[in-house]
């Protein structure tokens, strides 16, 4: 007869035609009990590893970059703000001014383009993470060149475009811009 304690705890192990009772049976089963415990714990540690493996693969090729993204996208809300009073007076601010400007304008530009690209399958993760369509980005892309071209003295109606165009890049990136803020009233766009 087989022990019941043996019984419960191989889970059909003992059961089958190869164990018999027996001196030989006697000395064999605590160690198939602990070779199966082993295995256990094996599989645990593995299938641990793979999930953190899994996970890491999915933060570094996913995750970062679309956070990445967000903080340009933040860094323009910032900058539209913080250098309104140089693109809207465009000639007025010293050389130096405008040049600082127009190259962190520049350089925003380049940024969220490149920024884009690093995020993978781009049209679904947006979808995914709620990030403007790629038609937007290039657009804001533009816009932000646009300012940074036009901070230095030019046409005559300079400062009316410029904020314009700082409204556009505003809506084509999902900025909010309060209405009493805004030159044109904002047009309802269902295809955003």
């Amino acid at each position: 007869m087989v022990p019941t304690r043996w019984k419960s705890n191989t889970r059909g192990l003992l059961d089958s035609e190869i164990f018999e009772p027996g001196p030989f049976y006697s000395r064999v089963c605590p160690l198939l009990l602990m070779m199966e415990k082993a295995m256990e714990v094996f599989l645990t540690v593995v299938a641990g590893f793979a999930t953190f493996a899994l996970g890491q693969i999915v933060v570094k090729l996913v995750i970062d970059p679309v956070q990445e993204f967000k903080k340009v996208v933040a860094d323009i809300s910032h900058a539209v703000i913080e250098y309104a009073n140089v693109y809207s007076n465009p000639g007025i601010p010293s050389l130096e001014v405008q040049k600082k400007v127009s190259e962190e304008l520049r350089k925003l530009s380049s940024r969220l383009n490149a920024q884009m690209y690093l995020v993978p399958c781009y049209p679904v993760t947006a979808v995914l993470f709620g990030l403007p369509r790629k038609s937007r980005v290039v657009e804001a892309a533009r816009y932000l060149m646009g300012l940074s071209n036009s901070v230095f003295e030019s046409a005559k109606n300079q400062a009316i475009a410029n904020a314009e165009k700082s409204e556009q890049l505003c809506d084509a990136l999902g900025i909010y811009v309060h209405e009493g803020d805004r030159i044109s009233p904002k047009k309802t766009n269902n295809s955003h």
